[in-house]
């Protein structure tokens, strides 16, 4: 018990100190790189310690309008630089189907404390019948 308090003590010790609190963004690019179609949508999340966050945000993919629901996991390279891997769901509004699997890769730079840019592939699985592939770049403003 006694060694059990230690590590609660010192984990939150560790979250507490990490990269944490709320972010907001809002992004744009095209989905089926070799068609012309449009991603855009904005999003929020929670920064839960400095490498694990969730995000929620309302995506326009061009076949459907929806809400996305995503973990993110983060690990830093340099000062400043990140690279991400996100996985979560996707559910149309107009029909409200079954939710679709999304997952990405995407690389993010802090431009100040409060403000930085991200660059993300990202892949909508059984979308209206349809996976999809999007390439965005987005603006990130941390609170």
């Amino acid at each position: 018990m006694k060694h059990t308090l230690w590590l609660l003590f010192f984990v939150y010790g560790l979250a507490l100190g990490a990269d944490t609190g709320w972010y907001a963004g809002a992004g744009w690019g095209p989905h089926h790189w070799n068609k012309s179609g449009s991603k855009y949508g904005v999003f929020g999340g929670y920064q839960l310690t400095s490498n694990l966050g969730a995000e929620v945000g309302v995506t326009d993919i061009g076949i459907a309008e929806g809400v996305e629901v995503s973990g993110v996991f983060s690990y830093p390279i340099i000062k400043n630089l990140e690279v991400y891997a996100k996985a979560g769901a996707f559910v149309n509004v107009h029909t409200l189907a079954d939710p679709s699997l999304i997952y990405g890769l995407g690389v993010s730079y802090k431009l100040t404390k409060s403000v930085g840019l991200r660059g993300q592939v990202q892949r909508y699985v059984d979308v209206g019948g349809k996976d999809l592939n999007a390439l965005t770049s987005a603006v990130v403003f941390k609170f």
